[in-house]
């Protein structure tokens, strides 16, 4: 079994070897630590993150003509990534499993490939629940993946999802009505007009020209502009008509409403709004007892067991990661009282003039000047004054 002390061993073996040109070797090595180190106490950080790092350095991914060595870890790299995604798509992978997939496809400079597997568990794990799970897994893993300039793209995801389930309560309202005995449109009209405003910051004219890795923001684009063009169509943000003209086009409406809803396939049962913003705050919780948990080991480490530097670099560099993200997509869609805890975790961490920089640029990118202008003021208060 390969204890904290071995991996450390070969760990350095494997620097050394590096450092006198046994890139081979060295590669064999680190292999070997990410293949056996998966319970080796608290290295598991090491693992996914330096040793990784230091095989796609060997693997010379940057080079189309990579030389034997160089080549050889390259493949095994992939060989490894293609077994966990193999485990995936069958449904018979772990969360182990995945975190390493994401974090392979990482070293490999391919996190696309990620969220494509996730996409393409879409359709089977409608029927399979091993599949579902394993998918529920990758979601969760892959908003801890996306840098904090990425929260755009977790609050397109999310306003995606409220587009659809709020084109399902129109759906809903407009049936009633068509069974009431006198019809009125002034609920409707309530849920087009918030509707209306989930579509304008997102009619993108040429949605269709964005890339594939933008495909997100391609579906919400051509959603919203289907959305728009249909409550214009109907008229349902304009002065409301007489009863008898509501009851002669609420057909029209709802026909053409059910029509939008199956071309765009919305189902209830698959909108992830709530699954998004629950995922938020507890990669939220999960920064806060990492801030906990390094402030309880500087305050009570052992003089004989004092965790690596390495360790100690790896978790402050994934507190300051996972809570910009957090705290930046939580402000972008809306949920600014969970967003302003996670800054206060982050400024007890670390009240330093790089951090309220970082707090300051998120609330501009999601655009709350008032916290904006408030973390400014009590910078300046804090470290200049």
């Amino acid at each position: 079994m390969l204890t904290e002390t071995r991996f450390k061993e070969i760990y350095d073996q494997a620097e050394r070897l590096r450092a006198v040109g046994g890139y081979a070797a060295a590669g064999e090595l680190l292999l070997f630590l990410f293949d056996h180190g998966r319970d080796v106490g608290g290295y598991g950080a090491v693992r996914l993150s330096f040793v990784l790092r230091d095989l796609a350095e060997l693997a010379d991914l940057a080079n189309p003509r990579p030389d034997p060595t160089a080549q050889r870890i390259r493949h095994g790299l992939e060989a490894r990534r293609d077994e966990r995604e193999r485990l995936a798509s069958r449904g018979d992978a772990g969360f182990t499993e995945v975190q390493e997939l994401l974090a392979l496809n990482r070293a490999l400079g391919q996190p696309q490939r990620s969220f494509d597997l996730y996409q393409g568990l879409q359709a089977p794990s409608r029927e399979h629940a091993e599949i579902a799970a394993v998918r529920k897994v990758l979601a969760g893993l892959m908003l801890e993946e996306i840098l904090p300039g990425d929260a755009e793209k977790i609050a397109e995801q999310f306003a995606y999802e409220q587009l659809k389930r709020r084109l399902l309560e129109l759906d809903r309202e407009v049936a009633t009505e068509l069974a009431a005995a006198a019809p009125q449109e002034g609920e409707a009209r309530r849920i087009a007009a918030e509707i209306k405003a989930l579509c304008d910051p997102h009619r993108i004219a040429g949605e269709k020209d964005l890339p594939r890795s933008e495909q997100e923001k391609r579906r919400l684009a051509e959603l919203a502009r289907d959305t728009a063009a249909l409550l214009e169509r109907h008229a349902l943000l304009t002065a409301a008509p007489a009863g008898e003209e509501i009851r002669d086009r609420l057909p029209r409406l709802a026909r053409e409403l059910r029509e939008l809803i199956a071309r765009h396939e919305i189902r209830a049962d698959l909108l992830r709004d709530a699954d998004i913003r629950e995922q938020l705050v507890r990669l939220a919780r999960g920064v806060a007892g990492l801030i906990a948990e390094s402030r309880i080991a500087e305050d009570f480490a052992l003089a004989d067991a004092r965790p690596l530097a390495e360790i100690q670099d790896a978790l402050a560099a994934r507190i300051r990661h996972d809570g910009l993200l957090a705290y930046e997509a939580l402000l972008r869609i809306g949920e600014d009282a969970a967003a302003e805890r996670t800054g206060s975790w982050l400024l007890a961490f670390r009240q330093d003039e790089e951090t309220y920089s970082s707090l300051v640029t998120a609330a501009r990118r999601a655009r709350k000047p008032k916290i904006e202008s408030r973390l400014q003021e009590e910078a300046q208060r804090l470290l200049i004054g």
